[in-house]
């Protein structure tokens, strides 16, 4: 584990989140952001979250984990801003100001400093508790084709950094296997990582890149309570990165593999609605595939490796593992030619 520790990647999400109660976040949005209310504590895997009960609203009050870089967090917030100019009906956070004027506070912590921002609070509950249905993944892959599309052309030197949580660097978390107990498991997991290495890896750098959302699962999306077909809110960016724009598909289709039936039934709704707004290329429907299994090989890798180093936040590290054991179970029973021609045909590509 102390060889892990000396990688730049892996501090993000070894370093514990800011020891912050209650009380003092509803002091620090009094005193910073003017905005007087009752914090309550919000999940979270790595930042200090909290809904903010004003007399007229609700607010996310976010104080950043002390590992994380400035710029990658200016970088998170100039992408909504840039966001909100490029596609105003776009669902995601709005950034309040300081009373000062500026976009985060900075607080003294440690042998550092902690920042924090506050955000319109979106309406909904989680995609992660809602039914689901055909018309729910088409919106979803609608929804996520309209925000990279409205990303691109955002650059900003805070989404070059590496983080574990990017596709692209899955082969780097091979060291890691070695926090999956279960030996079938973990050979499993190593199976996909080097068909990803051998088959994939190599294209990447002939696909098109841009600066992704990078996390497009449930517990990030909110839908209508009272419509759960209907996408209200796009949530956390606070894995966003520069890569190949079709990473953020792959992300998004990881948690969409068909319980029974076809293993891409599911996955095909939300390729066919993203294509249709955002056409994805021939060599980039090829690689999806293996970089939705990648994706959920990186899943299951770093959350039994997060577990290890922090047990007491076990049931929230691990929130997504089955779900992403459930579809590298069905992915093995998949020929990846016959899944890329399932899938091309879902664009309308020919072989």
């Amino acid at each position: 584990m102390r060889e892990l520790v000396a990688e730049a990647p892996t501090r993000l999400l070894e370093v514990p989140p800011p020891a912050i109660d209650v009380g003092a976040a509803s002091a620090i949005a009094a005193e910073h952001f003017g905005e007087v209310g009752r914090a309550t504590q919000l999940s979270s895997e790595r930042d200090c979250n909290f809904l903010l009960v004003t007399r007229t609203e609700r607010l996310l009050l976010k104080v950043s984990n002390p590992a994380e870089e400035p710029a990658a967090v200016d970088a998170q917030t100039a992408a909504l801003t840039y966001i909100a100019k490029k596609d105003a009906t776009l669902p995601v956070p709005r950034v309040r100001r300081t009373k000062t004027g500026e976009l985060w506070a900075h607080l003294p912590y440690a042998q550092g400093h902690l920042i924090v921002r506050l955000f319109d609070f979106l309406p909904g509950q989680g995609l992660n508790g809602s039914p689901r249905s055909v018309t729910q993944r088409r919106n979803i892959g609608a929804m996520l084709a309209r925000l990279d599309c409205a990303l691109r052309g955002f650059s900003h030197v805070g989404a070059e950094r590496p983080i574990l949580w990017d596709i692209s660097r899955a082969c780097e978390l091979g060291v890691m296997l070695q926090y999956i107990a279960d030996r079938k498991r973990r050979a499993q997991a190593a199976r996909f990582l080097e068909r990803f290495a051998s088959h994939t890896l190599p294209v990447l750098q002939d696909l098109r890149t841009q600066v992704l959302h990078n996390d497009f699962n449930p517990h990030n999306l909110l839908v209508d309570t009272d419509a759960p077909d209907r996408i209200s809110g796009i949530i956390d960016f606070g894995d966003m990165v520069r890569g190949p724009l079709i990473n953020d598909l792959a992300i998004a289709a990881a948690y969409h593999v068909s319980a029974d039936g076809p293993p891409l039934a599911q996955v095909v709704d939300l390729v066919t609605a993203y294509h249709s707004i955002n056409p994805l290329r021939h060599k980039e429907a090829d690689a999806l595939f293996d970089l939705i299994a990648a994706r959920q090989a990186i899943t299951v890798i770093i959350t039994a490796w997060r577990t290890a180093l922090h047990p007491e936040n076990a049931s929230y590290i691990l929130r997504n593992a089955p779900t992403a054991w459930h579809g590298l179970d069905r992915f093995s029973t998949l020929a990846p030619s016959e899944a890329r021609g399932i899938l091309r045909a879902a664009c309308g590509i020919p072989a």
